[in-house]
């Protein structure tokens, strides 16, 4: 124990040197500020100003709101929808050539000749195109004279969902995050409630801020676009011979919590992996803690309070910003807490344990309430639907179970590996979709409706190998678009749910218990 404080102690250090230079110097680039000034004129209708500013910096508004939906647009063909939403974007002419030329081809496709002709031979964009890139003019052209459809002569060696797909990701990294309305008068005012209260949580640990969306840098700065994990961000820096037992990360993208052996719950920047010494709490070697081992965690829907379970039966409640156990429920199971909810209005805690038993507590008086009784194993998952009517366990008894939250009583059970009945490790509720994802250890992703019916499931078998290399933890990206599964040994597949298409990535770490991925209501 005395090495653990030790080797925090030479951390906070470390950290308090980080946050202190940090706070010294606050980046706000010059192209975002011109976006606030160009969004407040155009706001208060300073059209021939606003039509001066761009004009003068060469800095233009992003116009498109919704980033999930133009990206949905054009992943789904609706070409009407994305033309129209470009017309007052300033995108680069490449980015318009391909997609002008990606809705030629469809064209081609459709059989639909003269509107391909028009297209091609009286717009600016394609026309272009004659005089940069000849060959390619050409090539569109020939297609014009095809008597049959050919896709390997239209597309390529590249389908056209492949195609889709590239170019919703090159138009949507050009076009940057949308702006808030009134951000620059948002901005103005809290500068002044910040001098005039002196937060101290307003230095970013990063050393920079975000202003356009008023947050430190995140890992999920652009998570209303779902992207497959492709590289490491950073690593946590533990004390010698600790083991983390539950990760949890914030729905605001700015805190991961872990727990660990020990019973310590500490709170880590996900960025620069970094203990957040914001924190005042944190940064005084005053750790929030179990008694035993941290088994379970999970937050709040607006990240300001993490409810813990332990290895002794034990759940409590912490308050973010003060590190302050709120809430102590000594047993609420006679065994050890694996998996634990807090409802959208903070009113009740929801716990599920080694005893087969799931449980909620009342928040203000701490009193058992309700008590939900069938499953024949540990419960290792819980989750709530959309409007918290429904409540949804799964157990290594190889379960499912749908539950009526207000009343209790079981709805329906579902065995999605019947009669293996491998064991349930994951539930997570996809709240843009209606769906409940099911990770057990067979070898495939599936997913079902709020009635318990399988509306995706996808094998990765092939991608993981022999049956012993199973699944033992999930996770889900932000919108949905991708799944994760992954094997103690270390192998993570990669679910693309759309196109029903798995990568493979050897992690190359030692043993894996767990996996998580920010999905919350801001990601």
């Amino acid at each position: 124990m005395h090495t653990l404080a030790t080797q925090r102690n030479a951390m906070s250090s470390s950290n308090k040197q980080s946050l202190s230079a940090a706070s010294q110097e606050l980046e706000l680039p010059a192209a975002d500020i011109l976006k606030l000034v160009a969004q407040f004129l155009k706001e208060h209708n300073l059209h021939h100003t606003l039509h001066a500013l761009q004009s003068e910096s060469n800095s233009h508004l992003c116009n498109i709101d919704d980033h999930a939906a133009f990206r949905s647009a054009i992943l789904d063909g609706h070409w009407d929808a994305v033309l129209q939403a470009v017309q007052s974007v300033d995108l680069p002419l490449a980015k318009r050539q391909s997609l002008l030329e990606h809705v030629f081809l469809e064209l081609i496709e459709l059989r639909q000749l003269a509107a391909a002709k028009i297209l091609l031979h009286q717009t600016d964009t394609l026309l272009s195109l004659r005089d940069m890139d000849p060959d390619r003019y050409a090539h569109l052209e020939n297609l014009l004279h095809l008597v049959d459809f050919h896709a390997n002569l239209v597309y390529g060696d590249v389908s056209k969902q492949a195609r889709r797909e590239h170019l919703a990701q090159s138009l949507l990294a050009s076009l940057g995050p949308p702006i808030p309305p009134s951000r620059l008068l948002t901005l103005i005012s809290q500068g002044l409630k910040f001098q005039a209260q002196h937060d101290p949580s307003f230095a970013p640990v990063a050393g920079a801020w975000d202003v356009l969306r008023d947050a430190a840098p995140s890992l999920f700065a652009h998570n209303d676009v779902d992207a497959p994990v492709s590289h490491q961000y950073a690593t946590l820096a533990l004390a010698q011979g600790q083991t983390v037992e539950s990760v949890a990360i914030a729905p605001n993208g700015q805190w991961i919590a872990t727990g660990s052996t020990d019973g310590i719950i500490e709170v880590w920047h996900p960025v620069t992996g970094k203990l957040r010494m914001d924190l005042e709490y944190q940064a005084k070697d005053k750790f929030m803690a179990m008694n035993t081992a941290v088994l379970a965690l999970a937050w709040a829907k607006d990240s300001s309070m993490l409810v813990s379970g332990a290895q002794d039966g034990g759940v409590k409640v912490w308050q973010l910003g003060t590190g302050k156990c709120i809430k102590r429920i000594s047993k609420a199971h006679a065994q050890g807490v694996t998996c634990v909810a807090l409802a959208g209005d903070w009113s009740v805690v929801v716990s599920g344990g080694f005893d087969a038993m799931i449980r909620t507590h009342g928040m203000q008086s701490g009193t058992m309430l309700k008590e939900f009784r069938g499953h024949t194993s540990f419960v290792n998952s819980i989750t709530f639907n959309s409007d918290e009517s429904k409540l949804f366990s799964g157990s290594s008894d190889g379960h499912v179970k749908i539950w009526d939250a207000k009343t209790g009583v079981c709805m329906k059970t579902l065995a999605p590996t019947a009669p293996h009945n491998l064991s349930v490790f994951h539930l997570h509720w996809l709240a843009s979709r209606g769906h409940l994802q099911i990770g057990t250890r067979a070898q495939s992703l599936l997913r079902v409706d709020v009635r318990g019916t399988p509306v995706v499931q996808v094998a990765c078998a092939k991608e993981l190998g022999p049956p012993v290399n199973e699944p033992v933890a999930a996770a889900t990206s932000p919108q949905g678009e991708y799944a994760y599964l992954v094997t103690e040994s270390g192998t993570l597949a990669t679910v693309y749910v759309r196109a029903k298409s798995v990568t493979k990535v050897e992690l190359g770490m030692d043993k894996v218990i767990g996996v998580t991925a920010c999905a919350g209501p801001m990601c």
